[in-house]
């Protein structure tokens, strides 16, 4: 079969990939150029100039040229330091500008355990500027977690400080779940002035609640709405009687309540 292809003359393909090198380097030529006319009669050139010259061009035409040195960070923050989120940008931006690090450096400061969002822009040749949104914590996971207003785990460094939170116990894979009855449960306490420092869920599905006088409230697994309402009711007759210990919930009609005794 024919081809329409014009076969190429041996040697042509070079010597034209050969004068379209040249072309590209048409600013260092010109400088040259330039030097010697600088120079009148003078034929002698300055190589070291030229590789300069050279150097120069290529590096001010290269994506890689304005590497970041200043970070402007902005953001409500409460939790973090200036010096965790400088550390988090330095790993990206030490090695010069990428044209993905702006994708990197966000990536980086969100994998902070406190950060919930960052918004990373570039704001002059070499500025940055870093904008974050902290995680806002709600209650403590076990011994050892956080979880925030919108109901992730994060794991800081140090949650001493953090002590006055409820604590939550269940399995991670039931955060979600057990956020939703946080959400149930703490309406009706703050009704009736208490004040929940645990919510615990058993391994059989139990929920257990202490508040912060010691009391245990036994909610069982199943009907949580109803018991809740069973606990509005009883809760202040059970008061007039006396300080209660523990007060179980597991009952189709009512409520077992065990005293503090006195002495």
């Amino acid at each position: 079969m024919a081809s329409n292809r014009k076969k190429q003359q041996p040697g042509v393909g070079k010597v034209a990939e050969f004068f379209s090198a040249l072309r590209g380097f048409w600013p260092v030529w010109l400088a040259v150029s330039l030097i010697v006319l600088a120079g009148g009669v003078y034929t002698q050139v300055d190589y070291g100039q030229i590789k300069q010259l050279v150097t120069d061009w290529t590096s001010s035409s290269d994506e890689n040229a304005n590497p970041i040195r200043r970070v402007k960070l902005t953001g409500e923050i409460y939790y973090l330091t200036k010096e965790d989120i400088q550390q988090a940008v330095v790993k990206k931006i030490e090695s010069g500008y990428l044209s993905n690090e702006i994708v990197d450096v966000r990536v980086s400061v969100e994998n902070l355990p406190w950060v919930e969002q960052a918004k990373v822009k570039r704001i002059s040749l070499d500025t940055v500027e870093v904008f974050v949104i902290e995680r806002r914590p709600l209650v403590r996971w076990k011994k050892q977690g956080l979880i925030s207003q919108k109901g992730e785990l994060f794991f800081p460094e140090n949650i001493k400080q953090f002590s006055s939170l409820p604590v939550l116990h269940c399995p991670e894979k039931l955060i979600e779940s057990s956020m939703a009855m946080l959400e149930k449960i703490v309406p009706s306490l703050s009704s009736l002035q208490i004040v929940l420092t645990e919510l615990k869920l058993d391994s059989l599905g139990s929920w257990l609640l202490t508040t912060n006088e010691g009391i245990k409230v036994q909610f069982g697994r199943k009907n949580m709405s109803n018991k809740i309402e069973v606990l509005l009711k009883a809760y202040p007759e059970i008061l007039a009687r006396g300080k209660p210990e523990n007060i179980d919930l597991r009952y189709a009609n009512g409520a077992a309540v065990r005293f503090e005794q006195n002495g």
